[in-house]
């Protein structure tokens, strides 16, 4: 298999990848969402309400949104997490290609294995 190949493929299984910003709840991968913006936003709110069968709960609000083009502009916000003392809300703001931790995305997990899979394979099948 030439080296062009190689290139052709490969960047076929990262090129998805990284056309948008992909933002993440914590560390599990699957509520997910794709941004098309240049951040991601992540407020996580704890209201208190009053049931039937128990006394005040904390019922924690999430809210995920991306940020347009434009954001970058008009004064970015700072990125990184910060929480506010008075409401316990916590907001943060991202710019990089994960949202606050280091979940890779499902294209770029599978897109190794596949590529040296694939290459195995045409390497086995020249010496047939």
């Amino acid at each position: 298999m030439s080296v062009g190949v190689c290139v052709a493929l490969l960047l076929l299984l990262v090129l998805p990848a990284t056309t948008g910003l992909w933002c993440y709840l914590g560390t599990t991968i699957n509520h997910e969402i794709q941004c098309e913006g240049v951040g991601c936003v992540r407020i996580l709110r704890k209201e208190r309400y009053q049931s039937y069968i128990s006394t005040r709960q904390d019922m924690p609000k999430l809210a995920m949104t991306c940020l347009p083009a434009e954001t970058r502009l008009e004064g970015p916000e700072p990125e990184g997490c910060h929480t506010n003392v008075m409401t316990q809300e916590e907001r943060c703001v991202c710019y990089d290609h994960d949202f606050c931790n280091s979940a890779p995305s499902r294209l770029q997990m599978i897109g190794v294995p596949v590529l040296l899979a694939f290459h195995v394979f045409q390497r086995h099948h020249l010496f047939l």
